[in-house]
């Protein structure tokens, strides 16, 4: 090729261009170019591209970035409900008087909101995100769910037996909920609460009381949150009573003597609402008044906070989110191990599914694929595009989503992966594109996320600098892993439950585990219709 160095530079700008245009359309390499006569532009979608699924029953799910809460329904697959618990930490150690009596005791949990507008008067609008479930004709959701706050008695460890930090599962809710306090803490009479709990995307204010005699009330608006009244006497006893005697002096000492925060939840018929929280920013504020002794005439207003996260103080604390599936779908795999897949790739996150992906052949035990023979010769997979000496201009794995859903019911986003190695393809490193107003849409060249042809959903994930490596480069051709995705910027991954320790598909993605949704895709079965298989397809240029 070496004989063309200006048509060679001509590709190199127009891979240039391609690169910085990052077209949702994906329009085909070399489309509207007008070819030398020596070269010619072409398509091959003629790759053996061989699909799997696993069955993940359980997964890892402590100390996860993003946290659900509520019932879901995933089209094709079921329902699934989470339940959270964590630890609380005193945001600082209180001096406490003799006398104290509790005036108010607030949960609050933001949500992950976006503001849509301000008026001269302060008051905002928001519209929630990563919010899932029964909506109203607007495309609001408004459903409800059954919200029970309880004291978790069940302490959280952080190491295990090991000395390795503990792992706990997204299928252990039950050991938490036999050791819950008999009191259910939100127990307003405001069933808004509690029994016909919604998440509301409102405008909230939040009241600071100042620590001295009059106890000055201070006022601020702030985003949309979690907003629950707790029982007061439960907190006056916990915190004040005399059980608390020497249990407020360190938080090493205070989470040991109030283990945790348990959010249960139960599902209303006819009705579903699933939202991310953020816990991290989640806390108790107990307003309380304190005097010397009971004839003391000077009361002091006092507040107590205590945080879902990490204080000053340096402490952990320990969360874990716990999914329950009840699925609908028989023709759902049930396999721990990696199985062929016939016509559908079932992903689904959470504790779900997720699938594997081979090019050019079938991986081993390990994962890994053969590029050459016992005697060092090319497999005709890889023989048959280096014997025409083509020039890859680009590659990528298509899907196209077979699911009921609708487009706005698929995920918006899917992440294939090295699954032997756990870590990102080199497309994944090499594509620098970051959206700083919107990360989850970073990476755009790379991409993965749906968009919409011949009035089907589809996701198209860029290779191009794998398939060169293995191609050009002689690399390791390895089994790769595809999941649904909350956050294309998370890419560290987490056990599965029972999966042998000693294999590549023990692990999953935390941005499969974080998002609460799922798809079903056409295979690479043969039987499946031409125009919704799954295809490598390559971009190329061969001489004549």
């Amino acid at each position: 090729m070496n004989k063309f160095p200006v048509f060679k530079s001509l590709l190199v700008a127009f891979g240039f261009i391609l690169t910085l245009s990052c077209d949702k359309d994906y329009n085909e390499v070399g489309a509207n170019i007008i070819g030398d006569d020596n070269f010619t532009f072409d398509k091959d979608v003629a790759s053996t591209v061989t699909c799997y699924n696993q069955f993940d029953a359980a997964v890892q799910s402590n100390n996860l970035p993003i946290n659900m809460l509520g019932v879901n329904d995933v089209p094709g697959f079921g329902t699934t409900t989470a339940s959270f618990v964590t630890q609380i930490e005193l945001a600082s150690i209180p001096t406490l008087k003799t006398i104290v009596d509790v005036q108010k005791v607030e949960l609050t949990v933001p949500y992950y909101s976006t503001l849509v507008s301000t008026d001269s008067d302060g008051n905002s609008t928001y519209v929630l995100d990563s919010i899932y479930g029964t909506k109203d004709a607007n495309d609001v959701v408004t459903g409800k769910i059954n919200l029970g706050i309880y004291e978790s008695n069940k302490y959280l460890e952080t190491y295990d037996e090991f000395l390795s930090f503990k792992k706990y599962y997204s299928d252990e809710s039950s050991i938490f909920e036999s050791n819950l306090g008999t009191i259910m803490l939100n127990d307003s009479i405001a069933v808004s609460e509690n029994s016909q709990f919604t998440f509301s995307a409102a405008q909230q204010t939040e009241i600071t009381v100042a620590e001295t005699e009059a106890g000055a009330k201070t006022t601020t608006k702030v985003a949309p949150r979690m907003k629950l009244q707790l029982n007061k006497a439960f907190f006056k006893e916990k915190l004040f009573g005399t059980s608390a005697t020497g249990k407020l002096v360190s938080n090493t000492i205070f989470k040991e003597y109030f283990r945790g925060i348990y959010f249960k939840v139960d599902a209303i018929s006819g009705n579903n609402a699933m939202a991310a929280l953020n816990f991290k920013n989640g806390k108790i504020t107990i307003n309380y008044t304190e005097k010397e002794t009971a004839t003391s005439t000077k009361i002091t207003h006092k507040t107590l906070v205590l945080n879902f996260n990490t204080n000053v103080q340096g402490a952990s604390i320990n969360t874990i989110n716990f999914f329950k599936n009840t699925y609908n779908n028989s023709n759902l795999p049930t396999g721990s191990v990696p199985a062929l897949a016939t016509t559908d790739l079932f992903l689904k996150g959470g504790s779900g599914f997720h699938s594997y992906i081979d090019l050019f052949g079938t991986a081993d035990e390990n994962g890994k694929i053969p590029t050459k023979d016992a005697l060092g010769n090319y497999v005709q997979e890889i023989k048959r595009i280096k014997d025409k000496n083509w020039i890859i201009n680009e590659a990528n794995l298509i899907f196209t989503s077979s699911s009921t859903s609708s487009f706005n019911e698929n995920p918006n986003r899917i992440y294939l992966y090295d699954a032997v190695n756990r870590t990102p393809l080199l497309d994944y490193y090499s594509d620098a594109f970051v959206n700083s107003s919107k990360p989850k849409y970073s990476k755009l060249t790379h991409s993965g996320i749906k968009y919409t042809e011949n009035g089907l959903t589809k996701y198209k994930i860029r290779i191009t600098n794998h398939i060169k490596n293995i191609i050009n480069k002689d690399s390791t051709n390895v089994r790769l892993g595809l999941v649904v995705t909350e956050d294309i910027n998370t890419v560290n991954n987490l056990f599965i439950k029972n999966a042998p320790t000693n294999k590549y598909y023990n692990r999953v993605p935390v941005s499969s585990v974080i998002n609460p949704l799922g798809t079903i895709l056409y295979g690479s079965d043969p039987n499946v219709e031409d125009s919704k298989r799954v295809k490598l397809e390559i971009f190329y240029t061969k001489p004549n």
